[in-house]
């Protein structure tokens, strides 16, 4: 490891002289221009936002089931009914708390050590790499890699018995009538008077339970040992059962005596008159009132078909819960390993993503050592006072922050966050970026825009200044108290004072930005020339650096 780390430090100085003259580079520094950090880091919160808009509509109770059907592939057929209760994160399913650790070096880092070339003799060199479609797709590779989405529906509902049974046909003596049965089926029905059974079949079929004669859904199939919902043969419930004919039933009088005669082997129908007869045989079917035992009142009705009736039970009480949360596979940390230990020279990668994270051994801290702007904010060290004080509320790309909360652009579908935003206390000092002219002031809204024509970046430099024109720049505040000097057309120096914080809580679009974040911040954004190919947001992060010390003082 520690000859490694030599030959990288050595490898990485051995290209100091490409650098902006005047400018001290150390080893870590990112082989990458800041429009390819920008774009991975919005490709990568782009696909965070995606998932969290989404799981926030899986706990809508109008979109929850397009959301899981379309965006997760669920089966919509297992989802029944809306769910009474939505339980997102920690559950009883989910015994864990979705944890979202997006962390810019890392991924920076991880980019860095992907694209590093090796030789076939294992020699490698320090590759400046660019933003391909390539990165895009290893981008949604690492993400995979890191996060899933997971959700259980539970029915969670069970039958209820009904105080008092609902009979159908409607009436007393009534009955549906069909000309024939199977083994553990019911009967073919011949008869449109019976089209109210239809609810359970799509047949003349009526299938049931040949325990229970409860009549089961034959339209829909499943597995039964999934949900109380389903029965004999996995056709689901329906709380509905065929009525015993024999006289034993004790909620109404049914057609049949239970009186068995052991000589004769038959049930005996009594007649009004006192009379009886040998009418149905206990291998014949309890549920069905033979034609021979009966003239049927209607004439049309055949004397040899059979009479049925059934009966509501039981209903079924819906009681659904939705659980719902996000699984960390592994940490960002561990994704970015895995990946980079599967290439070729895995090991070594994984050495040098370490190492530009300033965690090996001798590798200096220094977060990609693309700081050429003065410190914006009081304090000796942008990184060291604001980021790693967790003052960034809410950062570059789309705004995401914890899994199932709003971001402050969730409702402005695909609108990016093109700056970062430092919390700040009202009235703190804000100075100028580099040396530049004021082009624009908003003292309502507390507008800033700061430009310069010719800002030399240290990974387009050429043997001399004299052969680097510089990019075009511009660094945009917002929510300041302009300084009463300011004015359109002003020339500063970078580190001189040009406002104070407002107290404002506006976003760039102009809107109050309040109920997501309370507290006064500065709103910082970075707009930079693609050498003619249009202009472009950077993360201001990697540029910003150290105070700079100016003449008033700043």
């Amino acid at each position: 490891v520690l000859a490694a780390a030599m030959i990288i430090y050595l490898l990485m100085n051995s290209i100091a002289g490409m650098f902006e003259s005047g400018t001290v580079w150390v080893t870590g520094t990112y082989p990458a221009d800041d429009f390819a950090l920008g774009r991975a880091e919005k490709e990568y919160t782009r696909l965070a936002m995606e998932l969290d808009r989404n799981i926030i509509d899986v706990g809508d109770e109008k979109k929850w089931k397009n959301t899981l059907v379309n965006k997760f592939g669920a089966d919509e057929s297992k989802l029944r009914s809306k769910p009474k209760n939505w339980y997102w994160g920690k559950s009883s399913v989910y015994d864990w708390e979705p944890v979202y650790d997006f962390d810019r070096y890392k991924l920076w880092s991880f980019l860095c050590a992907y694209y590093t070339e090796f030789d076939a003799d294992d020699n490698f060199k320090i590759t400046h790499w660019e933003y391909t479609s390539d990165t895009e797709k290893l981008i949604n590779d690492l993400f995979k890699a890191e996060y899933s989405f997971v959700y259980t529906y539970d029915d969670n509902g069970y039958w209820n018995e009904l105080d008092r049974y609902v009979y159908y046909p409607d009436g007393e003596n009534s009955f549906w009538f069909n000309d024939g049965c199977a083994d553990r089926y019911a009967y073919s029905d011949t008869f449109d008077a019976n089209s109210d059974c239809r609810l359970f079949s799509d047949s003349c079929t009526i299938y049931f339970d040949p325990s229970t004669f409860e009549i089961l859904d034959s339209r829909e199939t499943g597995d039964s040992s999934e949900s109380d919902l389903y029965g004999y043969d996995g056709y689901k419930r329906t709380g509905y059962y065929l009525v015993n004919q024999y006289y034993d039933n004790d909620n109404c009088d049914r057609y049949y005596y239970d009186d068995w005669d052991s000589d004769i082997g038959e049930y005996i129908h009594t007649y009004d008159d006192g009379s009886t007869t040998v009418c149905h045989s206990n291998e014949d079917y309890p549920y069905l009132v033979s034609g021979d035992d009966i003239n049927w009142s209607d004439e049309d009705i055949s004397h040899d078909v059979w009479g049925w009736q059934y009966f509501q039970k039981e209903e079924w009480i819906e009681d659904p819960a939705l659980y719902y949360s996000v699984k960390q596979k592994r940490d960002l940390d561990s994704a970015a390993k895995t990946i980079l230990g599967l290439m070729p020279n895995g090991s070594e990668r994984c050495e040098l993503y370490e190492w530009y994270l300033g965690e090996s051994d001798g590798a200096p801290d220094i977060h990609g050592g693309h700081q050429s702007y003065a410190n914006i904010l009081p304090g000796d060290s942008f990184y060291d006072d604001y980021v790693a004080a967790g003052k960034i509320a809410a950062g570059f790309g789309y705004c995401m922050k914890e899994w199932g909360e709003y971001s402050h652009l969730y409702e402005e579908k695909n609108k990016k966050h093109n700056g970062i935003d430092i919390l700040v206390d009202k009235d703190t000092e804000v100075y100028a970026a580099f040396d530049g002219k004021i082009t624009q002031l908003n003292k309502d809204k507390g507008i800033i825009r700061l430009r310069t024509d010719s800002f030399k970046y240290f990974y387009e430099a050429g043997e001399s200044d004299e052969d680097v024109d510089g990019r075009d720049t511009e660094v945009i505040y917002y929510n300041v108290s302009v300084a009463d000097t300011l004015a359109v057309g002003s020339t500063v120096k970078a580190g001189e004072l040009i406002g104070y914080i407002s107290g404002d809580t506006m976003c760039d679009s102009g809107k109050d930005n309040s109920s997501y974040i309370s507290e006064p911040y500065l709103h910082l954004q970075v707009y930079i020339d693609k050498d003619g190919f249009g202009w472009e947001y950077v993360d201001p992060i990697p540029l910003l650096g150290n105070k700079a010390k100016t003449d008033s003082g700043g």
